[in-house]
């Protein structure tokens, strides 16, 4: 059961994936902030960083792809030969990797979010 969830959890943020990454093209690039070169301009990348919604989908995005990757690389490594009998440590190895780049990925997104008057 614990890996039927897990799998489950992993297609949900695939999809979440796709939704977030369409969306994230279409506003960079064909909606919002003139597209292209101008999209990468530090005052519209500011903009951005100071936008609450931005800021959710930023973290929620993070969120996502950490999981799907890890959950994935995990599931890699625990059919190779030489991981087969360590599944809980390559579990808790890979988790703990995962939670500490989410926390980095808080940490500058909060960090730039407040220090820029968003809240």
């Amino acid at each position: 059961m614990r890996e039927g969830l897990g799998w489950t959890l992993h297609l949900l943020a695939g999809a979440f994936l796709f939704i977030l990454l369409l969306a994230h093209v279409s506003q960079l690039h064909l909606i919002s902030f003139g597209g292209g070169e101008q999209a990468l301009e530090w005052s519209a990348v500011l903009t951005r960083a100071l936008s609450r919604p931005q800021v959710i989908a930023y973290l929620v995005f993070l969120a996502a792809a950490l999981y799907h990757g890890f959950f994935g690389l995990r599931n890699l490594l625990i059919e190779l030969p030489v991981f087969r009998r360590r599944v809980a440590a390559v579990t808790f190895t890979v988790s703990i990797i995962g939670i500490v780049l989410f926390v980095y990925g808080l940490y500058t997104t909060l960090a730039l979010y407040l220090q820029g008057g968003g809240a």
